[in-house]
């Protein structure tokens, strides 16, 4: 038990490693099912909030937390190095995006390269990379806590202002549809016939408040690190006691927000910002308060193996459907051109109710991927997207 009130000898925080690989771990389950599945697995249509709408600014929220962590090194100044990481890597994931909507690149049906006319140009990944570039730039720029929630105040009134102003927060007024389609064209958006992108440009613009939430309790956690024992005991305590507080207001501040702006993933509404940050804080807390202060190790290599090769496991799922899915891969089953995993998925139906095997079929395709990272993990081969 004295092993655990030491204070790190890692600069890596375990339970951020975990935090980020299980978010991974249910991107993929949501995005991946191929059935009629649980209602906490779906998305709300509009207003409201399920475990599904929680995962995406969960993601972002740890971009947040992480790029404090990871630009120590330079002393969190916005030098133009700096910058020019960002938008690497920002430009990087955003490409890559792109590249996994248009693979496998080749129509085989048609017989021709895929239509870049009808690409849609945002996505999950895109909007990843371009909150991490602006997010990351804002953040370094800001720098103190003071001027970090300034700016969130400013870029949530801000927002939901011109949604107001502009139009209101239905699916068909939204302004947001407007501006994409403007600034991105009709046919390149999520539903051309609306138009509406739920990861449209105008509506990245609250989720920047997201990422500079995260990178303000991740300022925090580090900051609080440090010290002999007896410091280090009692920031942890002064850790745990903070970020409870801090999350459960944001909570409470989300819910109360809700009655006049309803909390909504699809256009990132305020309210959903406050309320998201405010559970993946306490989220953390209590992955923090288990695995970094506790010492402890339940399903800690499982979370890891996602959370070190993040993005690449998320890709690498993607591809893999696509790839099963193609002409020469299909097969007759049932009636029906099915895959490997609608065939897998519905013979679990034959046994179980369809949402229990949706599930299941899901977490199988989990488990694939875990074991194809899980060497890469082993040898310590982090491929950074």
């Amino acid at each position: 038990m004295a092993q655990n009130m030491t204070r790190p000898t890692t600069d890596r925080i375990l339970s951020l490693d975990i935090f980020r690989g299980l978010v991974m771990a249910m991107m993929i389950v949501v995005n991946n099912q191929s059935g009629r599945a649980f209602d906490a697995l779906r998305h709300k249509p509009w207003d409201g909030c399920t475990p599904t709408d929680l995962v995406f600014p969960f993601f972002l929220f740890i971009v947040g937390v992480s790029m404090w962590f990871s630009y120590r090194k330079t002393d969190h100044r916005l030098t133009g190095a700096a910058t020019l990481r960002l938008l690497k890597r920002g430009a990087l994931i955003f490409l890559v995006g792109l590249a996994l909507h248009l693979f496998p690149f080749w129509d085989f049906r048609a017989g021709e390269w895929v239509d870049l006319g009808g690409i849609r140009i945002m996505g999950v990944l895109q909007r990843i990379g371009v909150a991490f570039f602006v997010g990351g730039v804002l953040a370094l720029w800001l720098g103190t806590y003071r001027r970090i929630f300034i700016a969130v105040g400013v870029l949530l009134v801000g927002y939901f202002g011109l949604v107001e102003g502009l139009g209101n927060a239905t699916l068909e007024d939204f302004v947001g549809n407007r501006v994409d389609a403007f600034l991105l064209g009709v046919r390149h958006l999520y539903s051309p016939e609306l138009p509406f992108d739920p990861e449209g440009l105008f509506s990245t613009i609250p989720s920047l408040a997201t990422v500079l939430l995260g990178y303000a309790l991740g300022k925090f956690v580090g900051e609080n690190r440090g010290g002999n024992e007896s410091d280090y005991a009692k920031n942890r305590m002064k850790t745990l006691g903070t970020m409870g507080i801090a999350g459960g207001l944001s909570v409470v501040a989300g819910l109360a927000l809700n009655t006049v702006c309803p909390i909504n993933k699809a256009i990132w509404s305020p309210s959903f910002v406050l309320y998201t940050a405010g559970l993946a804080t306490l989220m953390w807390m209590a992955l923090l308060w288990f695995y970094d202060y506790r010492g402890g190790r339940f399903g800690a290599t499982f979370g890891a193996v996602f959370g070190t090769n993040t993005l690449f496991s998320y890709v690498l799922a993607g591809v893999l459907m696509r790839t099963i899915g193609l002409p020469f891969f299909r097969f007759d089953a049932d009636g029906q051109s099915q895959t490997v995993y609608s065939w897998w998925s519905h013979t679990l139906a034959g046994v179980m109710s369809e949402q229990l095997a949706t599930l299941l079929a899901s977490v199988t395709l989990i488990a694939v991927i875990w074991l194809i990272v899980w060497p890469l993990y082993r040898k310590k081969i982090f491929i950074r997207l």
